[in-house]
């Protein structure tokens, strides 16, 4: 599917100076953010091109708490931990009075391995405005390791103005397991970008319990998609299989009417996952599960409350 394999070429738009593409390995090299993870016990580091002056780190914890201004190349930042260490990246993690403003394109992973599994590392954001493209990563394997328990937790008021990017859990090019990650989001949250948000995506392994949940209600706020090329997955594999992973959208969040949201998008196979509606405005397609070569079984769309009027279906595929 198009929109799944374009995410691992990705080409970024530079305000006045043209595009130009990044392979890969480049970004495996270069645009890196999170943990990486080389094999061997050393002490955690933080690597970055952002000011460091602008962030400030406590143990295997970096937090951004100031404004990042426009610059002639984007920003990144991640770790580098010993075996087994746990990292956290916070954008404003602490409450302020003021939002802070991110202008160049920004990659963020909570954990990177290389060549590892990427385990339980977290990112937390609240109270931004992304002026340009964001990259979000909760944990991520580059190579072959498995991808298990990583979250990112949006909340607060802040608003996603270019590509935006967010994944629980992702490996790029392995047959990697993609295992019970998480994007929560909560609050007054705008994305008026192009948007793709994964609770797990693989690009050959088996994406399994893998969650995404909006909560944001009329107290907190509401969550809109105004871009019509939006996609929720709460667990999605170019070339494996999607089993029981899950969207649940339970408070006051709209959607465009060109969205898709799928619980599971698996192309070998889509099986047991779930869309669970209690609220909100939907009028795109909404579909439990979904697969164009294997089986579709048990995935459902379970409705208690919200506004919905465009197609539902709670699993389908078209070998029957």
């Amino acid at each position: 599917m198009t929109f799944l394999t374009k995410i691992r070429e990705r080409q970024f738009a530079k305000k006045g100076r043209g595009t130009y593409n990044l392979s890969r390995a480049v970004l495996a090299g270069v645009l890196a953010a999170g943990c990486l993870m080389p094999g061997f016990a050393e002490a955690a580091s933080l690597k970055t091109n952002i000011d460091t002056g602008l962030i400030e780190k406590s143990g295997n914890t970096a937090t951004i708490n100031r404004n990042i201004s426009a610059s002639d190349y984007d920003r990144y930042i991640y770790w580098e931990p010993g075996a087994g260490e746990k990292c956290t990246i916070n954008v404003n993690y602490v409450n302020s009075t003021n939002s802070l403003t991110i202008t160049p394109v920004i990659d963020i992973r909570g954990g990177y391995a290389s060549g590892g599994n990427a385990t339980s590392n977290t990112v937390d954001i609240s109270n931004v405005k992304f002026e340009d493209s964001a990259y979000i990563y909760g944990g991520r394997s580059q190579v072959s390791g498995d991808v298990t328990g990583n979250a990112v937790t949006i909340n607060g008021t802040i608003e996603f103005s270019g590509e935006t990017r967010i994944f629980g859990g992702q490996s790029d090019n392995s047959d990697a397991a993609i295992t019970n990650n998480t994007v929560t989001i909560n609050g007054t949250i705008e994305f008026s970008g192009e948007t793709r948000i994964f609770g797990g995506q693989s690009y050959k392994g088996e994406v399994k319990g893998n969650t995404v949940t909006f909560n944001s209600d009329t107290v907190d706020g509401i969550t809109t998609f105004t871009n019509k090329n939006s996609f929720i997955f709460g667990g999605a594999s170019d070339q494996g299989q999607a089993i029981n992973n899950t969207v649940e959208i339970n408070g006051n969040t709209t959607f465009n009417s060109d969205s898709q949201i799928y619980g599971g998008w698996g192309y070998a196979g889509a099986n047991g996952n779930s869309v669970i509606i209690s609220g909100g405005n939907i009028t795109g397609l909404v579909s439990g599960g979904y697969s164009p070569i294997g089986e579709a079984n048990y995935n459902k769309v379970s409705i208690s409350g919200g506004n919905i009027t465009g197609l539902v279906s709670g699993g389908y595929s078209p070998i029957g």
